[in-house]
């Protein structure tokens, strides 16, 4: 018994061996957080070598195709150097997101140890031959290192965060500046009667409640029809046939990998029957304003007498220009003579109105739907923002939602209707589907959730009076930034919606599954085109995909054709019913063939897009980040008519309509339009 340790000496001993083991864990932590600091360091200089929008290599390559167009070989080079390029950029933003959260945890682990070393080193005695007042000196001064061990650490952190950042949109906006175009003339687009339909084939219309559609004549179908949508005949007389049928594509996929004959449904709707889906703004009222994103034909203006050149510097064909309010990257609706957008960051949301005569901001409403506990912003991407959806009008009301999940209605003289929350939506990017409209019920298009198997994704229909759900369908698909897109096939109207894996359509009237087709991987954000009796699909990695709908006489929902040449990573494509263009985000600009997808040119653009485009008549508008519009024929060779230029950023697809076009910049709105 004489060799049994005192209790306390015993409790000591513990201690100091787990204030020992918490110095080996911080030890560990220490080195670790430094080592995945030098690796962020080193991987964000190589992902400035992989940028595709500063690559020297690839940038000479596309200077030396530019003096030589016809050359195959250079042009094969081009692509499988951008694909190259683009593929290792991606992957260093990847491992720089996955090693942020690492050296986070390393630095939550070090400072843990160290917080439990000194709360075991409180029951040590004294070291031999030092005073109390020594004692603590001492301890303080390891306090001090490890504080400044810590600070060391996050200077890193915030250091490798700006050395990330690189400003692409604006190193090009200054490149533009410095170089400057030369405008292209061009003799002027035909004149489109007021209150005619937009003129390239007569669309099919979905039954607004209003003015039917025309019937559409034989051959391919029409452009857009009204919220995104277009197609053959409206109700009002029977539609022409879509066209020669295409090859034989895969069957649409059921949930459990089987296939199922299309109309037969598919997530019950929970709630609504259609019953009080009805009315709606007219045919004739929708061709003459342009109420959702890339307008109510989907990316097809009328042809009115459009500009074919304007520029900023010179005030040449701009008729006003007015700051706006807040930075978003959402695009402007109109109607009768009013614009209608919104703005927002982490703390606040707002929806503006301008006169789109004179400029002047008519009014500036707050959004803040009231929730039962305070929400945390949520986690965007810089070029998402908190204001990414489009809004929405009904010709009554205006319709705004944004990142956080909230979603409002106002009249046109600014007075709020209602508002309501979501629940701030689980995006890695931020929530950026724009609102559509069906007749008198708002869509939205809620996808979030890392996983089909989240069950978070869900079509929501909410009435446009008081805001109340009318419909809610659980979707099986993760997080996407693509819109709603509203369209009549000739057998009926349908709501296509596009996500990782499904192309899934729905009567918009009850929710009720129509088809579906398994065809999409990865981050899908272009929003589909509907043209020629085809859905077209994209994305970056997965390729373009053409999707034929059943037709009146029934059918299965099968793919048409397929192209992996090139894809759009956020752009949506744009049909005029004989050809499809894609946008690359990289500015190539690609033709298709709408019936085979064979591919009829590429032409480099020169510059990162964002804006959607679209067609007017003969001529297709594209927009890219530095804020110049490349003007081209549709026919199936590239040629450029004209340009114009606003000399800041632009991301928003601008809003054609009534013989103007109107640009939001990153701080300014313009009209533009022959003065």
């Amino acid at each position: 018994m004489t060799d049994a340790l005192p209790p306390a000496a015993g409790r000591r001993d513990d201690s100091e061996l787990y204030r020992l083991m918490c110095l080996l864990v911080a030890g560990v932590a220490l080195i670790f957080s430094l080592a995945i600091l030098g690796l962020l360091i080193n991987n964000t200089i190589q992902a400035r070598w992989y940028d595709p929008l500063t690559s020297s290599k690839l940038l000479s390559l596309k200077a030396d195709l530019a003096k030589d167009p016809g050359n195959t070989d250079l042009a094969q080079q081009v692509q499988t150097l951008d694909l190259w390029v683009r593929q290792r950029f991606f992957t260093a933003r990847y491992q720089a997101v996955v090693g942020f959260y690492a050296l986070l945890g390393g630095i939550v682990v070090l400072f843990l140890a160290l917080h439990f070393a000194n709360v075991f080193r409180r029951t040590i005695p004294f070291p031999l031959g030092l005073k109390p007042a020594e004692a603590w000196l001492q301890t303080a001064m390891n306090r001090r290192a490890f504080i400044l061990s810590g600070i060391v650490l996050v200077a890193g952190m915030v250091t490798l965060a700006v050395l990330s950042r690189h400003d692409a949109v604006a190193a090009y906006v200054h490149a533009a500046q410095q170089s400057g175009t030369t405008d292209i003339e061009s003799p002027t687009l035909a004149n489109l009667e007021p209150g005619a339909q937009p003129p390239v084939t007569t669309p099919g219309l979905p039954d607004m409640g209003g003015m039917p559609g025309q019937a559409g004549p034989a051959g391919p179908m029409g452009p857009p029809g009204p919220a995104g949508a277009m197609g053959p005949a409206g109700p009002a007389g029977p539609a022409g046939p879509a066209g020669p049928a295409g090859p034989p594509g895969a069957p649409a996929k059921t949930e459990s990998g089987g296939t199922k004959p299309a109309g037969q449904g598919g997530i019950k709707p929970s709630g609504g029957d259609g019953s009080a889906v009805k009315g709606g703004p007219t045919v004739a009222d929708l061709s003459k304003n342009w109420n959702v994103f890339r307008g109510p034909f989907a990316g097809i203006a009328g042809t009115e007498k459009y500009p074919l050149s304007w520029d900023n510097t010179s005030a040449k064909n701009i008729l006003w220009k007015t700051p706006v309010p807040m930075k978003a990257p959402n695009s402007p609706i109109y109607w009768k003579g009013k614009l209608f957008m919104s703005g927002a960051d982490a703390t606040k949301r707002e929806v503006y109105c301008f006169n789109a005569d004179t400029g002047k901001l008519l009014w500036r409403k707050p959004v803040d739907a009231k929730t039962a506990k305070k929400q945390e912003p949520p986690q965007v991407n810089e070029e998402t923002g908190y204001a990414a959806p489009t809004m929405t009008t009904d010709g009554q009301r205006v319709f705004a939602m944004f990142a956080n999940g909230d979603i409002a209605a106002f009249d046109f003289e600014g007075k709020p209707l209602w508002t309501r929350n979501m629940g701030v939506p689980q995006n890695p990017y931020g929530h950026a589907a724009s609102l559509s409209l069906y007749k008198n019920v708002v869509l939205v298009q809620y996808d979030q959730g890392g996983s089909p198997d989240d069950k978070l994704s869900m079509l929501l229909a909410l009435n446009v009076a008081d805001g109340k759900t009318v419909y809610k369908v659980p979707r099986p698909v993760q997080s996407s930034w693509c819109s709603p897109l509203v369209i009549n096939t000739g057998a009926r109207d349908e709501v296509i919606l596009a996500g990782n894996p499904f192309v899934m359509s729905y009567d918009p009237a009850t929710g009720k599954e129509l088809w579906r087709v398994e065809c999409l991987q990865g981050d899908i954000a272009p929003s589909p085109c509907f043209a020629g009796g085809m859905v077209i699909v994209g994305q970056d990695g997965t390729g373009v995909v053409a999707i034929r709908p059943p037709t009146a006489e029934g059918g299965q929902a099968a793919v048409a054709w397929t192209s992996s040449d090139w894809a759009p990573d956020t752009v949506s494509p744009v049909s005029d019913g004989k050809q499809v263009w894609i946008v690359a985000s990289s500015g190539m600009l690609v033709c298709l063939d709408l019936k085979t997808g064979q591919k009829l040119y590429e032409h480099d653009l020169g510059m990162p897009c964002e804006a959607s485009p679209v067609i007017v008549g003969t001529a297709l508008y594209v927009t890219d980040t530095a804020g110049v519009t490349h003007i081209c024929d549709t026919g199936p060779e590239f040629k450029s008519i004209g340009s114009g230029r606003v000399g800041e950023a632009v991301r928003a697809t601008p809003v054609l309509v009534e013989g103007r076009v109107y640009v939001r910049g990153d701080k300014n709105l313009f009209a533009i339009g022959a003065k």
